[in-house]
């Protein structure tokens, strides 16, 4: 479950890779549109209990209704269940028992939550994934349901080990076919897509939240004091809001379906440098050099040739020091 959860595909399992079981996926289905089958139903049941529940209902559900036995239903995430879709399945199912975890169905659900909004916004019906927790009597009255399923061409794209990469693949397929495509499709606070908001009041370009972003997602420039974004990279970890000294940032999920805008990578900030009061050197943002020096003049610590210390670029911090014969208490 934890390869299932994980945003950036950092953990995942050794055997089956991802692309082995896409290309299963695709094969499959593949071949049941050879030979004739139509609006196929993959239903994922895992080895033990839910291998039980399909062996007592099988003789009765819908012929359209392809079984895929995996090791545990909580082993297949968004980037199976969308590839599917994208392959041609109308509907995917996930088959829970009485005796699933409930860590797990819980995880399921929040996933499942998202995906649904993600479908929805694309005018997708939502619940083409959903998740079944019954036995085999629920299990056909819940197949010989009527339900909306999806009906697009299918994708082509190889099976690969990327997660987030196989997740974007299959939703550019699904997106060129959506019958009421929208521009972006809000999300819970469960997702790992989206941007992040930034008070840009509060923001001293501290570049602390650069530091801490485990996509790089958020950038600093090059010579010139700015936070840049990449949305593409972001994974909503939070880490961010956690380590602003100002509270000046923050996650905002959503999935923006433009790939094109997703990689452009976007200036949140940017502020003049500040020169050094010494050699005219920039070296720091203007607003945090301004907000230390208004915080620290009134200290006791800070009188005289410590607080202007601070307006130094670091060489002449050093050389000032050392002229004066004091000790640098900034």
């Amino acid at each position: 479950m934890r390869a299932t959860a994980c945003p950036t595909g950092a953990i995942t399992y050794r055997y089956p890779r991802l692309s082995d079981a896409l290309e299963r996926l695709r094969t499959l289905l593949n071949s049941y549109r050879e030979a004739g089958g139509e609006a196929p139903v993959l239903l994922f049941h895992d080895a033990e209990a839910g291998r039980q529940v399909l062996e007592e209902a099988v003789s009765r559900l819908p012929e359209q209704v392809i079984p895929l036995e995996v090791e545990e239903v909580g082993s297949v995430g968004m980037d199976m269940w969308l590839s599917a879709l994208s392959y041609g399945a109308s509907r995917v199912l996930l088959l829970g028992t009485v005796t699933s975890p409930p860590s797990v169905i819980k995880e399921l659900k929040a996933q499942i939550s998202v995906a649904g909004d993600i479908l929805d916004a694309m005018g997708h019906p939502g619940e083409a994934v959903e998740l079944v927790i019954a036995d085999a009597d629920e299990l056909v009255s819940a197949m010989v349901a009527e339900a909306p399923g999806i009906v697009i061409e299918p994708a082509r794209f190889a099976g690969m080990d990327e997660k987030r990469r196989v997740i974007r693949l299959a939703v550019d397929h699904l997106y060129g076919q959506a019958p009421k495509p929208r521009p972006l499709a809000n999300l819970g606070a469960e997702a790992a897509f989206g941007e992040v908001w930034l008070n840009t009041e509060s923001c001293t370009l501290c570049m602390a939240c650069v530091s801490q972003c485990p996509g790089k997602a958020l950038q600093s420039g090059d010579d010139t004091p700015q936070l840049k974004f990449l949305e593409d990279n972001c994974v909503q970890c939070g880490l961010c809001a956690r380590c602003c000294p100002e509270d000046a940032i923050g996650p905002s999920p959503r999935y923006l379906f433009s790939g094109e805008e997703r990689r452009r990578v976007r200036v949140l900030k940017e502020e003049a440098p500040f020169h050094c009061v010494e050699c005219g050197k920039p070296f720091a943002a203007r607003g945090i050099i301004e907000r230390m020096t208004e915080r620290l003049k009134g200290h006791d610590m800070f009188q005289g040739d410590a607080l202007r210390r601070i307006q130094m670029c670091e060489d002449c911090r050093v050389i000032d020091i050392h002229q004066s014969g004091g000790v640098d208490v900034s």
